[in-house]
């Protein structure tokens, strides 16, 4: 062998000793936060190796931490291009399309991780929350089912249990829930009725309650869950519900109040509150509550509220009716049918509406 030879061999390995130090020490910086110094070293280590797919891997964990999710995209393709058999990036991936909201793209990446790596529960509860989000509710709970027989958590049984009562089988949820009160009582021998860990349990018993028309064992759920946090405005609000079904109104108007103004952006204590006006014979608390739920629904980002606005402004049409507005009454009306103009009631109610708001004057012979 030449001597140059040698001298070249030498350089490759000192070459891929400084590559594994160097990711090593990348790692660390990643590990600890220390994003932006984590993406200078990396980048230092791209000009030694700019194929190599590991490198490119933590490139796109730094700029994800960084939030700048077109570069981590970019970075993680990259990697898997070069390597398509490394695991972490499928992960990543998975990640990244679940925190963009493309649940359905992040489940074909989650579903590679779990093809080859049959145990991980994290990898299965991750794919029942994007199945979940994606209303693929059998899907989520097949995926929750299996995180949860890998590891028994309480966070897993919680979203199995409201799946579960979600589908009414409510067999299935209090043995999850019978679950979560041995363990966590296992856990904590004194003061269960004030440890936070108990706060999501009381609500999801409160939500199995109210589901089987068991309003006042649902009521004191709830009331324990806000003993432990009084500001769980779901709490509030499914307290409101359940006043209301009871027939008292009073409370139910308090509940539910409390519950909209801890949360300015949460619609169903709006929605709850204007039931409750309307049953009430209360037509202008009526119309500013929807007027509102209206509001808060156009600033929302979700598009999947048809029904809701469809609500708030047929709600808003019967309480201008009702309070001798039949202009408004008749806009409102319209607004809804827009959306769906498949709805035969309101048809009928614009129809009766317009023509009360026109009398004929009759002429007789006489005149």
């Amino acid at each position: 062998m030449k001597e140059e030879d040698c001298k070249s061999n030498n350089n490759v390995k000192i070459d891929q000793d400084k590559l594994t130090k160097g990711l090593e020490t990348a790692e660390k910086y990643i590990n600890s936060g220390e994003f932006t110094e984590a993406e200078v070293y990396l980048k230092g280590l791209l000009e030694l190796d700019e194929k190599n797919a590991q490198i490119l891997n933590y490139l796109g964990v730094v700029y994800f931490n960084l939030a700048d999710y077109n570069k981590a995209e970019n970075r993680f393709l990259k990697a898997l291009k070069i390597d398509p058999n490394l695991v972490d990036v499928y992960f990543n991936l998975g990640m990244l399309y679940q925190k963009r909201g493309e649940f359905r793209k992040a489940l074909t990446y989650y579903k590679v991780v779990a093809e080859n790596i049959f145990d991980d529960p994290e990898v299965f509860y991750l794919m029942g929350q994007c199945a979940q989000s994606a209303n693929m509710i059998n899907e989520a709970k097949a995926f929750y089912a299996e995180s949860f027989r890998l590891s028994p958590i309480a966070k897993t049984a919680l979203d199995l249990s409201i799946i579960y009562i979600a589908q009414e089988e409510y067999q299935e949820a209090e043995k999850m829930l019978s679950y979560l009160t041995n363990i966590i009582s296992e856990k904590y021998k004194d003061s269960l009725s004030t440890i936070e860990e108990m706060e999501p349990l009381h609500f999801t018993m409160g939500l199995l309650l109210i589901s089987q028309n068991r309003y006042e064992e649902a009521m004191k759920s709830f009331y324990n869950a806000i003993m432990i946090n009084d500001h769980n405005e779901q709490s509030y609000n499914y307290l409101g519900e359940c006043c209301f079904k009871l027939g008292l109104d009073q409370e139910a108007e308090t509940f539910l109040s409390k519950a909209s103004k801890l949360d300015q952006t949460y619609k169903q204590p709006v929605m709850n509150l204007g039931k409750l006006y309307y049953n009430q014979g209360k037509y202008h608390q009526t119309i500013s509550a929807m007027q509102r739920l209206i509001e808060i629904i156009n600033k929302s980002d979700d598009t999947s509220n048809n029904e809701e606005k469809i609500f708030a402004y047929n709600l808003l049409g019967k309480s201008y009716q009702q309070s001798g507005d039949k202009d408004k009454a008749i806009k409102a009306f319209s607004a809804s049918l827009e959306i769906d103009p498949n709805q035969p009631e309101i048809d009928s109610l614009i129809n009766k509406t317009d023509s009360s708001s026109y009398k004929r004057k009759i002429i007789s012979i006489d005149d």
